[in-house]
């Protein structure tokens, strides 16, 4: 991605860098999903990328999301939910299809982000999302992100014995 993103910027006028947007994006997500420990490019090319977002298309939401994503992953938890919370209100704002599905998982990923600093006012979040996400028609769906949420949950022993959510 960096080699043709440079190629394409020789070929763009400079205000026409925004279509470098999705380049931008996409990078900055495959160097988390290799587990690149070189934070400092995945936090500057997701920050590029939501630089580069207008904030009247209907999917900002997900450049914020994806910037938010990425501070997760490079540690800047507080940062990371503050976007994750700015993403939600353009996502519920927003006319897309979706758009249940991805408040579902949005509100558990910003829960699993708050209790990395914050897990007193995760906790009751942390829950919900779990049941939310379990009475969704997505609950098969959302297994896995049941299961962090659940995880931090019993790691830090508040999880509700309760059949319905075993």
């Amino acid at each position: 991605y960096e080699k043709r993103i440079s190629v394409q910027k020789e070929l763009l006028e400079e205000e026409d860098y925004t279509v470098l947007r999705t380049s931008y994006n996409n990078l900055s997500i495959d160097l988390t999903d290799i587990k690149s420990k070189d934070y400092k490019k995945i936090k500057e090319y997701s920050k590029i990328a939501l630089d580069l977002a207008s904030s009247d298309s209907v999917y900002y939401y997900h450049s914020l999301h994806t910037y938010a994503y990425c501070l997760n992953y490079v540690g800047e938890y507080d940062e990371s939910y503050k976007y994750y919370n700015k993403s939600m209100k353009y996502l519920k704002a927003s006319s897309i299809d979706r758009k249940e599905k991805e408040i579902l998982k949005q509100n558990s990923q910003s829960a699993r982000v708050l209790s990395k600093f914050d897990l007193q006012k995760a906790i009751p979040k942390l829950k919900d999302a779990i049941d939310k996400m379990l009475k969704s028609k997505y609950s098969e769906e959302y297994k896995d992100e049941i299961k962090k949420c659940k995880k931090i949950l019993k790691d830090n022993k508040k999880w509700p014995l309760k059949k319905n959510y075993i």
